[in-house]
């Protein structure tokens, strides 16, 4: 959207509202390790190599 509107494509005071596709929501398994963190219930550690 932002890009719309800064090529001038799209005027915001009456460009519609976007909405992205809802995802899971992820976290660094090793970062909360370190730091003592336990991530919320529905969240999927990120895959590292």
């Amino acid at each position: 959207m932002a890009a719309k509107v800064l090529k001038g494509e799209e005027d915001i005071s009456t460009m519609a509202i976007g909405y992205a596709e809802t995802q899971t929501p992820k976290y660094n398994a090793q970062n909360c390790e370190a730091l003592g963190i336990t991530p919320l219930d529905g969240y999927v550690a990120i895959e590292t190599e």
